[in-house]
């Protein structure tokens, strides 16, 4: 059976009440591109007692010095059961963890950073094996990204819409300056840009780049033809819009309309 989550920043993991959500199984939380949003562990704990649902901790890619950073919030929140699963997007990250965290208390997924950093050998079984089999699963946004893992390894997929990930940087966007502290935070801010002359599709969030990737899943006949092509999928993770969207989608209930919703106007 189909699962599906919804992707918060910490301002909206914040501001979200108990019983929102319903509709969802499970609550992505935390960054996958930018160390500086490394969540609050009292924060994120206080939320997934607050909301009851499953949660997965997103990571990004860590300097030194925020690398015992990241791993002390892992173990903290998957020792206490507040968080079962993690997505790592750091090779040294994903190694550590795979000693520090056990296997019992949270899995681990290979997250879109890391998945496109490492390439074709990221759907190899021997990328798996070098984390001591621990990558139990794949983060992708693209169909491309899915016939490479349909070739490769048999680990599920979980995956992402409506933002596709096509680069992080040590700049960031937001702040107007290179990765450091963070004054404010920037939130689910997407600030559009244009690609080649070509208006629309492209977006600026902190540090990441992102795509529109709601075109090319039309193409392929939707989120259907997407699951009958590639059975791989056990998981759609969509990404919350900000504004009057991210409201709305808090209170559906009903499923059918989870996609009508998260693919609604990009804010």
């Amino acid at each position: 059976m189909m699962e599906y989550a919804v992707a918060l920043s910490s301002a909206q993991l914040r501001s979200t009440p108990a019983g929102a959500f319903s509709a969802f199984d499970r609550i992505y939380a935390g960054s996958e591109f930018c160390q500086n949003l490394l969540p609050d562990p009292a924060a994120l704990a206080s939320a997934c007692k607050r909301l009851a649902r499953p949660f997965t901790l997103l990571l990004p890619p860590v300097t030194d010095e925020f690398l015992p950073r990241a791993a002390a919030l892992s173990g903290a929140l998957t020792s206490a059961g507040y968080v079962d699963e993690i997505v790592v997007n750091d090779p040294g990250l994903a190694g550590l963890l795979s000693v520090k965290v056990p296997r019992q208390k949270a899995r681990l997924s290979a997250g879109r950073v890391l998945t496109v950093m490492m390439g074709h050998s990221a759907f190899s079984g021997i990328f798996f094996t070098v984390f001591g089999g621990r990558l139990e699963a794949i983060e992708a946004d693209s169909p491309d990204r899915l016939r490479m893992a349909q070739g490769g390894a048999s680990a599920p997929v979980n995956f992402h819409a409506p933002l596709a990930y096509l680069s992080v940087t040590r700049y960031c966007h937001f702040k107007k300056g290179f990765n450091g502290p963070c004054k404010v935070p920037c939130g689910e801010k997407l600030r559009p840009v244009a690609y080649r002359g070509r208006p629309g599709g492209f977006y600026i969030r902190g540090n990441a780049c992102l795509r529109d990737n709601r075109e090319e899943l039309k193409r392929g006949g939707g989120i259907d033809g997407l699951l009958a092509a590639f059975p791989a999928v056990k998981r759609l993770v969509l990404a919350a819009p900000g504004g009057a969207g991210f409201s709305r989608l808090m209170g559906v209930t009903d499923r059918r309309k989870l996609l009508e919703e998260a693919f609604g106007a990009l804010q």
